[in-house]
């Protein structure tokens, strides 16, 4: 059975995080997201816990004690002024809880994020975006086509570019490793999100991507694990 313990903090505290990619109500009253294949989803993730940490670390935590997945996520945005508002805090133990119970528990605490699976990606993003057609990574292509693509990188403008305005800027913050041997591939009717998680897990099923910005100038990165640092 999954035994939450649990008090929390709401610290009007920046998000002190700096991110290193590396290359190496029960719960169930939560219905926004399919689940897939349940042997991964289902996974123990045994003790968890959080010591005054916000979403973001609980996050990667979760992605250093799970296998077979990777981790996608969109962070909440800031405006073209300012960033986005203070993440709140908590200090949380759960046990004998399955990766979904988990994440369920999470969306809880943090309302402002949901999450579903696709395939072997987690995708967690802001619940606001959910029924939000204009959200720039649940925007429609059509046809996506790859032609012997060498690196995960030189397949992001065929994605954005159909969906993006002429204000909209997506960046990448480093570049990945090449693909093993030259990709070509052909998708249909595809979200910006889909597509991406299609490119990353074309490296590794675990890959994972993250974004952060604002609605006019994204920033995107590809890794295998999160791991968070806290600032001094």
């Amino acid at each position: 059975m999954f035994k939450p313990s649990w008090s929390l903090g709401f610290h009007s505290l920046p998000l002190t995080l700096v991110l290193l990619l590396c290359a190496n109500q029960t719960w169930a009253q939560i219905v926004d997201h399919p689940i897939e294949d349940s042997s991964l989803i289902n996974q123990k993730i045994g003790k968890f816990a959080l010591a005054n940490e916000g979403f973001l670390v609980a996050v990667a935590k979760l992605n250093s004690v799970t296998s077979g997945l990777g981790f996608a996520i969109e962070l909440v945005q800031g405006t073209l002024t300012s960033g986005p508002p203070p993440d709140p805090k908590f200090s949380v133990e759960i046990q004998e809880a399955t990766l979904a119970e988990a994440l369920d528990f999470l969306c809880k605490l943090d309302p402002r994020y949901t999450w579903s699976q696709d395939e072997t990606t987690i995708n967690i993003y802001p619940r606001s975006t959910l029924n939000d057609p204009a959200y720039f990574f649940n925007r429609r292509v059509t046809v996506i086509e790859f032609h012997e693509v060498r690196n995960a990188d030189d397949t992001l403008s065929k994605i954005v570019a159909p969906v993006s305005s002429p204000k909209e800027t997506f960046l990448t913050w480093q570049s990945v490793r090449d693909y093993s041997k030259p990709w070509s591939a052909k998708f249909t009717d595809v979200t910006v999100r889909e597509a991406l998680n299609r490119v990353v897990r074309h490296l590794s099923p675990t890959e994972g991507w993250m974004v952060f910005g604002n609605p006019e100038n994204l920033v995107f990165a590809i890794h295998d694990r999160i791991t968070p640092r806290k600032q001094r």
